[in-house]
């Protein structure tokens, strides 16, 4: 776990990266990012809002914990980024000038090789999808 506090936010995370709100019991830090153990990706990011986004390394379904390694991606390649905006959005009204939208979850393909010779780089993306949103697909030459 890592955590920083920014100029221009407010203090709203206490040291265990609980938020406690501006001027809450020990609120020292302005965001806070959790690792995981195996591959230290960033798995997840609370904001001075109380917004959490997850990075998902592996497919997300039936999962809620984004740093449980459960069925990783080979190449450690990002798969998807959620948001969650249950702690932003705690006691506001949708009408609240602070109350924040929620976004699509945005999963990325990436291209694959019809055989172990196919001249293909796997690194690269083949689509982004914004769930039911767009999906944006991409060719190579």
């Amino acid at each position: 776990m890592t955590a920083q506090k920014l100029a221009e936010q407010s203090a709203t995370l206490n040291d265990a990266g609980a938020y406690v709100g501006i001027g809450g019991s020990g609120a020292l830090w302005s965001d806070y990012f959790w690792y995981e153990n195996v591959h230290s990706n960033l798995v997840q990011r609370l904001d001075a809002r109380g917004m959490k986004t997850n990075y998902w390394y592996f497919n997300s379904a039936g999962h809620t914990d984004p740093g449980d390694g459960t069925l990783p991606d080979p190449l450690n390649r990002l798969q998807s980024v959620s948001w969650d905006t249950s702690i932003a959005n705690q006691n506001l009204q949708t009408t609240d000038p602070n109350y924040v939208l929620s976004a699509a979850t945005v999963t990325y393909q990436y291209r694959t090789k019809g055989s172990p010779s196919d001249l293909k780089d796997v690194t690269q993306l083949s689509s982004v999808t914004a769930s039911a949103i767009s999906t944006e697909t991409y060719g190579y030459d």
